[in-house]
């Protein structure tokens, strides 16, 4: 309980959101709707960081074509470990 006031409420829904798929037994691409809490959160961070909008709309575009590796794989090698792409890379993004 020490460490409670460590995170915000918006940080800690970025990392326990990724932990959590992580630590399931599957990884369906179409489970990760989740993930729009801590996305919008990145993006808003970045938007405070930068002053504009170029890097959450890189940001986007990233986790977009990165989203759509995962089905394309899955139909190639009816394997769904393309999947972890996307989290991790929302996890990577809510920790920096």
């Amino acid at each position: 309980m020490a460490h409670r006031n460590d995170l915000t409420a918006w940080e800690a829904f970025g990392l326990i959101i990724p932990a959590a798929f992580l630590t399931t037994p599957y990884l369906w691409s179409y489970d990760q709707i989740l993930y729009l809490i801590p996305v919008v959160w990145i993006a808003v961070r970045l938007v405070d960081r930068t002053r504009g909008y170029v890097a959450p709309f890189i940001f986007m575009t990233v986790l977009v074509l990165g989203s759509i590796v995962g089905p394309v794989d899955l139909c190639e090698t009816r394997s769904d470990l393309a999947s972890l792409l996307t989290t991790g890379l929302v996890a990577a993004s809510a920790l920096s």
